[in-house]
This record gives structure tokens, sequence and C-alpha cells, in this order.
């Protein structure tokens, strides 16, 4: 069980944050109004947000089922909570029976002026440091010391919230929670929204010209002597016109071929060379030649989205960040305005793109 003390005047975020995480990761949270609840047991933030709690602190006994007690900042709801002495009992009792004890903004403060950071560190909303007697202050968003935990300010609540799933279930579980509020940061997630808007993009035929236009105008391009590309299917960027460009010039052009696992290019002569290859795609038959000197080439790359440092996604199978990852020559990308995005997640065996280009750009 989990207290969660709101006096009048508490930080909004600051607490329903960690309310919220701590039920969707199937704990019982009980809210404890106090002082001047209303008798409906209603308690308003310091920005005029109603929030109706479970029990007052006059019904309040600290169950012996108790895992953590929480105090969330704000003003002059960190006052409220300090000036309350059923507050404080609560506070003592749990330290002494080394209860996790969580605090954010000013309410670390409460902690300090009671003697109980003797010996921690913590963190505090900025121009409370005085009030954390006897402990050690750190420069982090979030602090956890034996059973006190502790967060510097509104803008920590989430990673406050998550760190308390953490100690009180498990980091695989705040992990789960975190990938859930943030679809974006889980690639699987990522993949189904670029797809989408890649599935989407409007006036394609044209946007697939202006970017062969850029390439074949490259000097990387131009200066190669062999183009590993690929072939383009459903939605992707038309990579078709740029095959039947290097063979019109007599560039060496040579495509991926997927064979246990790993991909290796085999030059092609003319379309007639391929044949229904891994997940459908056109492949070079297994008579192509392959390509065995990388040297003076360059690669264009699949993805479905690119982010401003040049990392790519691609479908999840790695197969192209494994050949990248000793391939010598220029790496390039070609890519839709609409799925280009700031910032992807990435992996240590991730590798970008040496050039990127934009239909936009």
């Amino acid at each position: 069980m989990v207290y969660v003390f709101l006096a009048d005047g508490f930080e909004e975020i600051e607490a329903i944050a960690p309310i919220d995480m701590l039920r969707r990761a199937k704990r019982e949270v009980v809210c404890v109004g106090v002082g001047s609840a209303k008798t409906d047991g209603v308690v308003t933030s310091a920005r005029g947000v109603c929030v109706k709690t479970d029990i007052s602190i006059d019904e309040f006994v600290l169950s012996d089922e108790c895992e953590m007690l929480i105090l969330p900042g704000g003003m002059p709801g960190t006052l409220n909570l300090k000036a309350n002495e059923s507050v404080r009992t609560a506070i003592n009792a749990c330290a002494e029976r080394g209860i996790y004890i969580a605090a954010i903004c000013a309410a670390p403060s409460i902690l300090g002026e009671m003697g109980l950071l003797k010996g921690f560190k913590a963190v505090c909303y900025p121009g409370f440091e005085k009030s954390l007697i006897g402990a050690q202050i750190l420069p982090m968003s979030v602090v956890h010391d034996r059973n006190i935990i502790t967060a510097v300010s509104a803008g920590a609540s989430i990673e406050f919230a998550l760190k308390l799933v953490e100690v009180l279930d498990s980091r695989a579980k705040a992990a789960q929670l975190y990938n859930d509020i943030n679809p974006l940061k889980d690639k699987t997630n990522l993949r189904k929204m670029l797809s989408a808007a890649r599935k989407t993009c409007q006036e394609r035929e044209s946007k697939d010209k202006v970017l062969f236009q850029k390439l074949v105008c490259c000097d990387a391009f131009i200066n190669a002597k062999t183009v590993l590309c690929y072939m383009s299917v459903n939605d992707e960027i038309d990579t078709k016109e740029i095959v039947n460009y290097c063979l019109s010039q007599k560039k060496k052009v040579a495509l991926p071929r997927v064979d246990e696992g790993k991909i290796n290019f085999f030059y092609i002569n003319d379309f007639k060379d391929l044949e229904v290859g891994f997940r459908g795609i056109p492949a070079p038959s297994s008579d192509c030649e392959i390509v065995s000197d990388y040297r003076d080439s360059v690669c264009i790359v699949p993805a479905l989205a690119f982010d401003r440092k040049n990392h790519r996604i691609g479908y999840g199978g790695g197969f192209y960040d494994r050949f990248l990852k000793d391939y010598p020559g220029i790496k390039i990308g070609l890519c839709y305005s609409s799925n280009f995005v700031d910032e992807l997640p990435t992996q240590e065996h991730d590798v970008p793109v040496d050039l990127l280009i934009r239909e936009d750009l």
C-alpha cells in the first residue's frame, strides 16, 4: 500500500504522476487529504484543481502493509504538510520502520528539517537546499538513497514516478510503463506510425523524381564505380529508376540477397536477373556474381525514417546494420520529409548514413 499526502496548495503533476504510474503498476494507492480539506474529501491544488481524496488525515492509520509514503511539493502545499502533526508522525514512523519515503520539489525540505536526511544523498527544488540538513545534495533530477527518494521539481515528475515503480516493483516494470506512455520510444510502435506516415505521403511520384535528381547529381554517387541499391516494394521510395539509370550509365549496380540470415550484394545486368527473394522482395538470383570488393562504392540504404544525426530505423531484421558495420563505402539515405524526425531511439549497433537526401532540402 502507498499513501500520498495531499494538502491544499499541492503541485498537481507532482502528485498525479506518481498516483497514475503506481496504479498502472497495480499498486494500491491511497490519497490522504491533509489539513483544510473540505468535508467531502476534496483538496485544491496550487492552481485550483480539485482532487477528491480517499480518506482524510483524521482517518489515517499507518497500515502494516504500507510500502511507501509520498509527499508532493508545491506551495503552500508543502507548508501545509509540514505544519500538520499527523503528517510528521507518519513520516517519523515510516523512517523508523525503514519504509520508503518519497518527496519532490520543495517537499524534501520537510524531511531535512525533521533531521531525516542526515547522511543521505538527496535533491530538492533550488532555493530549499539549506533545509536539507546534513544531506549530500546531488545535481540530479531524481535521487534514490536507501529508503529515501527525492526529486528536483515538477519537470521530473514522470522520472520520479517511474523510479517509485522501479523500487516497489522492478526496473523492467518501470521500463514497460515508460514505453506505454512514450509509444514513439518503442521501435515496434514507432515502425507502425512511420509506416502509416509513408503510406499516406502525398505527391509521392513527384517527390521520388526530386530525390532521384538530387541523388544522381551528388558527388558521392557520380564518383562511385559501384552502386549498391535495393528494389523498392509497396510504398518505399522508388529505386527502380535509380537501378535503370545505373545500368544505362554503365555503372556497376548490385542488389542485396538474404541468405542464412545475412545480406550479400550481387551484380545484376538486367531486371531479368531478379527472382523472388526474402519476404517476397526481388533479389538477384544465385547465378549472379557476388560483390567481393566494396571499394569505390556507395550504398543506398533502405529505411522507414531518418533523424537529424542520420540515424535510421529499418524493418527490424538488423540485416543492414550488420552489413554496414564493416562496409567501407559511403552510405546514402533517401527520405521523405514526412518520415524525417528529430531523434530516433538508437542502440550501439545502429549505423548512421553518411549522406541523407530529402526532397525538401
